[in-house]
């Protein structure tokens, strides 16, 4: 008995003594719900599903009694929105000030970006598509002025903040690896102060940025299954943190991560793990079950009006590097073998022009915000 009560004296004095850590994924976007490759094309959320997605996350900070001190966010208008939406929604008292930077940013996925992932799998095959997608250390295609959204993506009023050589030296595509790195450095140089200070932080970014974070603080392996887990849109995901080790004072859970999902249970069976089979050929892993609605958080919708095709922007020449790069024979690659490829270098590209993608442009940076989010730019 004295020793269950002096254990339990221990972590009280812990809780006491812990820091709070809140990460938030956006609200479903514009290509989250066309099966797209985003990245740092700065697409908006839905209208209703991914903003009421947003505004939920402020009604379940709100709930959970957890007051935010200050909130990160990425440079990506995604993500501002949905930290927007649901700080509104908190019902704070005091408003909480905001810093932006673009090292909480999606993975760049390169030329890839706007590419429909089941098209890119299909053309590319089987191996080279889930090495560009889901192998740790697999860098996709970078990005060049060829893309259509090359002008967008490299916006200059987007990183304003940035000196002329730090806007030129952002990544054109990343590596898994690539993209934990920055996150990370972020998190260790500007948000672990505010933590080993016992401030309540929030980050309102995306998937991948999310996960890597997630995978630092639980000592996750880089290359294990942690890396294939998707995080769930618009859920606040909360660990209480020591405020000197930032090591989590929580118990790691089926999924892998010791975080608690607010709203959300966390489970293993085997009608998640067909839904993931389904998704991912690479094998089955752990999924979130929105206990609201019962959806799982892999499924995804597909697109059959991309107006960005594979062969349009990424050429044989480029396919040929990548194959005796990762070392993938030529006849794995559909793309090179089923007689659909045309386009031997980049001519046919430039034919996409501005004007014909204004459909698809007119959603990326469109939407008027209610209030403007007050950022302090980094």
């Amino acid at each position: 008995m004295t020793i269950v009560v002096s254990l339990f004296i221990k972590f009280t004095n812990s809780l006491s003594e812990s820091s709070t850590l809140i990460l938030l994924r956006h609200g479903e976007s514009a290509w989250n719900r066309i099966n797209t490759f985003t990245g740092w094309a700065d697409v908006s959320l839905t209208k209703p599903h991914g903003e009421n997605q947003a505004a939920m996350a402020g009604t379940m900070l709100l709930q959970s009694g957890l007051k935010v001190d200050i909130a990160h966010t990425s440079s990506l208008q995604r993500a501002h929105e949905t930290l927007r939406l649901a700080l509104k929604n908190a019902n704070y008292p005091h408003q909480v000030p905001v810093q932006k930077s673009w090292k909480l940013n999606e993975r760049n996925y390169g030329m890839l970006t706007g590419l429909h992932k089941v098209d890119v799998k299909e053309r590319l095959g089987e191996e080279m598509g889930s090495t560009f997608r889901r192998n740790c250390d697999a860098t996709p295609i970078l990005m060049n002025n060829v893309h259509p959204l090359y002008d967008h993506i490299y916006d200059r009023d987007r990183y304003a903040e940035l000196s002329d050589s730090e806007f030129d030296r952002l990544p054109k595509g990343e590596s898994l690896a690539d993209c934990q790195e920055r996150v990370v450095a972020y998190y260790d140089d500007v948000i672990s102060p505010e933590l080993k200070e016992g401030k309540t932080v929030l980050i309102a970014a995306h998937n991948n940025a999310l996960r890597a974070l997630m995978m630092h603080i639980d000592s996750c392996d880089p290359r294990g299954g942690a890396m294939k887990a998707e995080i769930p849109k618009a859920i606040p995901i909360v660990y209480k943190l020591d405020r000197d080790s930032l090591e989590s004072l929580m118990p790691i859970k089926a999924n892998g991560f010791s975080a608690e999902f607010l709203g959300v249970e966390i489970k293993r069976d085997a009608a998640s793990e067909s839904a993931a089979s389904e998704r991912d050929a690479t094998g089955p892993s752990s999924h979130w079950v929105d206990s609201r609605t019962g959806d799982f958080f892999t499924q995804e919708s597909l697109n059959n009006g991309l107006e960005i095709k594979l062969d349009q922007v990424i050429s044989v020449d480029e396919i040929h590097r990548e194959m005796k790069r990762m070392g993938i024979r030529e006849e794995t690659v559909p793309y090179l073998t089923d007689g659909s490829n045309t386009s031997p270098s980049h001519s046919r590209a430039r034919a996409i022009s501005l004007a014909n993608f204004s459909t698809g442009l007119s959603k990326l940076g469109s939407t008027l915000y209610e209030k403007p989010l007050k950022t302090t730019k980094t």
